[in-house]
């Protein structure tokens, strides 16, 4: 067999198949696995991120291995307390932030706090003079969560697929959005979320799953004391009516899980009331309730959120009627 020279090499390199056996020895050709996995069916490739990135909605997620919170007692002990000298409220070291000090200057030979919470993918600190919270709240907003009692529910380097080039970055991104259910645990998380979201990909959300979880480091002793700690805001710039208006803002928006306890005061509900989502397939009206978790903490304790975990659907004729009707489906039925 006649060898390839290296001008016929360069001139024909763009038409070799990269999963067929070299033409000849002399040919140094190597796939590489961006190659080959990009000659994968669509289908296919998109089963390989849905298996890295797609995962059940946070609320039913559980502590990993070696956590903490799987060993202390009480069961709602944060793990905030078990941090030691990362958390400045339990040690002994001094911390400092130019932020709460009068003079500029005051700081030096102080060091800053970084939060452990604080998400691997939020802006780099740029400001080495105030601590991670001061920073992402007043230097540099970005969405974050407000209720993540341990780092189990993080990712891990999955989310790495997103570096590795734009064609990787599209076809992730488009099963990330569509696949996962969006899930907040209060209204301005949901309301900094979609509003920080790239337009981009607000058409490809499908699943949302907004709660109203009570303060942190508080456990109600019943449930009505529950209801009692959670403080809606219908109004305001992160309220109950800015966070429908983002939800309406999806439009390919198809299952909607909404706590009941957002609609204890009567504005909530003319609120509700007022929107209407008629492409919806599914809206659920759900009740997170801790009495069962305080008569039996063992059963609940595997999990990060053990009252969402256990959320159920609102039967009544009452919800069902408002589900109706946000739905549009009451106006169809008399049509």
């Amino acid at each position: 067999m006649t060898s390839m020279s290296h001008r016929d090499l360069n001139t024909s390199s763009h038409s070799i198949d990269p999963t067929a056996a070299p033409s000849s020895p002399s040919s140094t050709y190597s796939p590489e696995l961006g190659d080959l996995f990009h000659n994968l069916p669509g289908e296919l490739r998109e089963r390989i991120f849905a298996s890295l990135l797609v995962r059940p909605v946070k609320w039913d997620l559980k502590h990993a291995p070696g956590c903490p919170k799987l060993t202390v007692s009480p069961p709602d002990e944060t793990i905030r307390w078990l941090v030691g000298a990362e958390y400045p409220a339990r040690t002994n070291r001094t911390y400092t932030c130019a932020t709460a000090l009068k003079r500029w200057g005051a700081h030096l030979g102080q060091p800053t706090w970084s939060d452990p919470w604080r998400s691997r993918w939020a802006p780099p600190q740029t400001n080495p003079y105030v601590c991670s919270r001061c920073f992402d709240e007043r230097l540099r907003p970005s969405p974050r969560t407000f209720s993540l009692p341990c780092l189990c529910p993080r990712r891990g380097d999955d989310l790495n697929v997103f570096l590795v080039c734009r064609a990787w970055y599209a076809e992730a991104g488009r099963v990330f959005y569509s696949g996962n259910v969006m899930a907040f645990a209060h209204t301005r998380e949901c309301v900094a979320f979609f509003r920080a979201l790239s337009p981009r990909w607000k058409p490809l959300v499908t699943k949302v799953s907004l709660l109203a979880l009570p303060p942190k480091d508080v456990v109600p002793r019943n449930a009505r004391e529950e209801l009692e700690m959670v403080t809606v805001t219908v109004g305001g710039e992160d309220g109950l009516r800015e966070a429908l208006a983002a939800l309406r803002s999806l439009p390919a928006l198809a299952e909607l899980e909404l706590d009941a306890a957002l609609f204890r005061e009567q504005e909530a509900v003319n609120v509700i009331r007022e929107v209407s989502f008629p492409r919806l397939r599914s809206l659920w009206f759900v009740k997170c309730t801790i009495v069962d978790w305080l008569r039996k903490p063992e059963t609940f304790r595997p999990f990060v959120w053990p009252q969402q975990r256990h959320r159920h659907v609102l039967e009544s004729e009452a919800w069902k009627s408002l589900a109706d009707r946000v739905r549009g489906r009451e106006e169809r039925d008399r049509g």
